[in-house]
């Protein structure tokens, strides 16, 4: 059986990078009563299955403070999947502690056929496509590699602090990615890649958040 999402929650936990609270909820009810055992403020994202980019249909929903806003935001989901035609798709909902806001980026590890894992960092969220501005190198990384790596971006200079942004947590970051790449090392061929997207990268002395998860492993469609 494929991993869940908190099956690779767990496993990101497990290599020392911080994730959100989280539960999935099948019904509104469950909803509302995780939803307060969590605490405020919360995102919501609907589960539907084969569908990726949930914002583009309007299945995540953020910043909710109570109940009450859980419950509108559920019945939002509910319409929006139903208004795509995705209503057999749709399984319930992941609840999160909403992350501080901060800078997003995109990590991720990749396997190569022929060159083994690679450990992949860009700037992230919903622009990763339009922005493209991706670094990558072999895993295992060390410390400094992965320094370097950050670097080497054409937006690294939103990590010093750009036009009264905090500067961000860039030790952070590069820890995420050494631990990455061990993560990628250790687990070895079934793991095809697993992306954080994103990881949010706090103030500095703050940390990050590795909010959101994917993973493609050998066994699937196999």
């Amino acid at each position: 059986m494929l991993p869940s999402f908190h099956d690779l929650t767990n496993l990101v936990a497990a290599y020392g990078i911080p994730v959100p609270t989280a539960a999935t909820c099948t019904s509104h009810e469950q909803a509302l009563e995780t939803a307060a055992a969590i605490g405020f403020p919360i995102v919501l994202k609907a589960i539907v299955t084969g569908v990726t980019h949930k914002t583009d249909l309007g299945l995540v929903k953020t910043g909710l403070l109570d109940t009450a806003a859980v419950s509108a935001a559920w019945q939002d989901v509910v319409a929006s999947v139903a208004a795509h035609g995705l209503a057999d798709s749709f399984t319930g909902a992941l609840l999160q502690a909403q992350a501080a806001p901060g800078l997003e980026l995109i990590v991720s590890v990749r396997r190569d056929p022929q060159f083994g894992p690679f450990v992949l960092v860009g700037a992230g969220g919903t622009l990763v496509e339009f922005i493209q501005d991706v670094a990558s190198a072999p895993a295992p990384l060390s410390h400094d590699a992965a320094y370097r790596l950050v670097r080497s971006l054409r937006s690294a200079a939103l990590l010093d602090g750009w036009r009264g942004n905090p500067a961000r947590d860039v030790d952070a970051v590069v820890d995420a990615l050494v631990r990455l790449g061990w993560l990628a090392v250790d687990l070895g061929t079934p793991l095809i890649d697993l992306e954080v997207n994103p990881l949010i990268a706090g103030a500095a002395g703050t940390g990050v958040c590795a909010v959101d998860l994917r993973a493609t492993w050998e066994t699937e469609g196999g």
